[in-house]
């Protein structure tokens, strides 16, 4: 039998539904968002508790008349190094996007809606979208990408894409000859945590540590210095044909081309307590504890080693850009590729957060404003959507369940008060 249940947003807006036990959080989710006419990313129980979306509402406790609260999708940025522009997905799902995202298409699909990551080959795009499906569009996707469900995770070569599915399998589609056939190694890749590509080829991190790969070797398939397994990862990143791993140990593994230079090695030495890992197509760079970065690879930058207090750094495909603690941005590699931004010094202030597609980066500021430089093709000139991208909300910037205990705890506190007068 269906039961009342009360969803509300921290703004104070509510909404009564009815939902049998059966339903799951999920379907109660989707019917709060569609109701209420906003995106919702979870939804917390009276008592502060997070229910799991996947729960039945009858397993998670709910009874009729119980009160629940929801919390707003913040609007947030997506792209990749390799996607050529980027993508605001407002918090209602719906999507706006600037650069050369159509790839061949008049436009881009009217389903584009809730997308959560992006991934770019050569020849076309796909989306992860929030239900768990993937969306593509150009000459490198076959419809057949539609059909897949419960996705966690797309990485695409110069010419194929793989994606990783809940139930740990992986599934592959494009050139044979860069990673789209992986009936070499189908048998081994089950239970798979991590997934990353270069420019050819596809590596794999099982939960039990085994390393797979499959492509071209020349991009790090299959290579001699490729660990049998490594135990501990946090983050899997590849430049064009080299990969590394960060481990939970703030060390970093690294293999493939161009990581094994005299400069590298001398770069390697410093590779500890690190948090973070980014690549562009020839070079890594690690964020370590105390603010400072090492670079290695082809091409590293060695004026980067007097940076200090870096709190994130993500790369287009031949430059790099550095969040630092007092809300500056540094940039370092190829200009036309948005590794100059010193005519943007005064406005790259105050940023809280950093994205790089192909070619560009964009930086939002705490104003809620969004600076972007670097090739405008690529997303470096974001003129035409300006008006769009004035109120723009960090994408991390989700109330904690203790901010929502406080809220629920004040709310209670005012209802007591008002029923004792």
């Amino acid at each position: 039998m269906a039961m009342s249940i009360h969803v509300s947003l921290l703004s104070g807006r509510s909404v009564r539904l009815r939902a049998p036990p059966s339903a799951t959080v999920q379907d109660l989710r989707q019917a709060a968002q569609k109701t209420l006419r906003t995106g919702i990313a979870s939804l917390v129980s009276s008592e502060g508790e997070l229910l799991g979306p996947e729960k039945c509402v009858g397993e998670v406790g709910l009874l009729e008349g119980d009160r629940i609260t929801a919390t707003a999708q913040q609007a947030r940025i997506v792209s990749c190094r390799r996607c050529p522009g980027f993508f605001l997905v407002r918090g209602d799902g719906s999507v706006l996007a600037w650069g050369d995202v159509c790839s061949g298409s008049p436009g881009l699909p009217r389903e584009l809606r809730g997308v959560r990551q992006v991934a770019a080959c050569s020849g076309g795009l796909a989306a992860l979208l929030s239900n768990g499906q993937v969306l593509s569009w150009g000459s490198s996707c076959p419809k057949e990408a539609g059909r897949l469900t419960d996705v966690r995770e797309i990485q695409a070569t110069e010419e194929a894409f793989a994606v990783l599915l809940g139930d740990g399998s992986v599934v592959c589609w494009g050139s044979e000859r860069l990673g789209g056939n992986s009936a070499e190694v189908k048998e081994q890749l089950f239970d798979i945590k991590f997934l990353a590509a270069s420019l050819g080829a596809f590596v794999a991190i099982r939960e039990d540590g085994r390393i797979i790969s499959w492509g071209q070797h020349c991009y790090g398939a299959r290579s001699v210095d490729e660990p049998y397994e490594l135990h501990g990862v946090l983050q899997l990143v590849a430049t064009r044909g080299a990969f590394a791993a960060l481990l939970d140990t703030g060390g970093v593994v690294s293999w493939g081309q161009g990581v094994r230079n005299a400069e590298s090695r001398a770069s390697l030495c410093q590779l500890r307590e690190v948090i973070q890992l980014s690549a562009s197509e020839e070079a890594f760079a690690a964020v370590r504890r105390d603010g400072r970065v090492v670079l290695w690879g082809r091409n590293a930058f060695s004026g980067v080693r007097q940076l200090r207090g870096v709190q994130r750094v993500v790369a287009t495909r031949f430059a790099f850009a550095a969040l630092l603690e007092d809300g500056r941005v540094v940039t370092w590699g190829d200009v036309h590729y948005g590794g100059d931004s010193k005519a943007l010094r005064h406005q790259l202030s105050e940023v809280c957060d950093l994205w790089a597609s192909c070619a560009a980066f964009a930086a939002l500021r705490a104003d809620g404003s969004v600076v972007t430089w670097g090739d405008a093709r690529y997303g470096g000139d974001s003129a035409a959507v300006a008006e769009q991208l004035r109120d723009v909300r960090r994408l991390a910037v989700m109330p904690s369940l203790g901010e929502i205990n406080d809220l629920l705890r004040s709310r209670r506190e005012d209802s007591s008060s008002s029923s004792s007068s």
